[in-house]
């Protein structure tokens, strides 16, 4: 199901925080933010450049639903 969510929106296999961003339709910095409080979708390194799995963000997303604001 989450394959699916990820393939349906035509996401690459690695996403930058732009991308990622865009696709929640949010500011960069706030990706940043959430990534140094441990609270957004998984991410790492590679080289000197953050990335995320499309599937990481997608399985973030679906646990998302349902949690009310904070």
């Amino acid at each position: 199901m989450v394959q699916d969510i990820a393939s349906e929106k035509r996401l690459p296999d690695l996403l930058s925080p732009g991308e990622v961003a865009a696709y929640l339709d949010i500011p960069v910095s706030t990706i940043h933010y959430w990534r140094g409080i441990g609270k957004g979708p998984p991410g790492f390194k590679v080289g000197k450049r953050l990335r995320f799995r499309a599937s990481d963000v997608a399985a973030w997303v679906e646990e998302r639903k349902g949690v009310s604001a904070d």
